[in-house]
């Protein structure tokens, strides 16, 4: 992560979702709400006003969560739709019984 005046720039290795999610959490004011774009394989928040060292540890902080929580879901997707199958299935079940 690289900074510059009013502008945070980051690896486009992130997904959009990542980065839209932490920057909803961290800077929730509106007038505190960067432009993000993503130009030159790399995502640019840019800031109306300069930003605390403390906001971009923050920020840091939610990139991290966000991309773990983006990985663990990958990761578990094909069990998660196992649950969901055998859970909608079990219902269907009881329902057949029950008419």
């Amino acid at each position: 992560m690289t900074t510059e005046s009013m502008c945070i720039k980051l690896d486009s290795a992130y997904s959009e979702y990542v980065i839209r999610s932490a920057a909803s959490w961290t800077f929730s004011a509106l007038n505190n709400f960067p432009e993000i774009s993503n130009k030159s394989g790399e995502w640019c928040l840019v800031f109306k006003e300069p930003i605390s060292s403390q906001m971009k540890s923050k920020f840091e902080c939610y990139i991290n969560d966000y991309r773990l929580r983006e990985l663990i879901d990958s990761s578990t997707n094909q069990d998660r739709q196992k649950i969901i199958s055998r859970a909608l299935r079990s219902v269907y079940e009881q329902d057949a019984l029950d008419d």
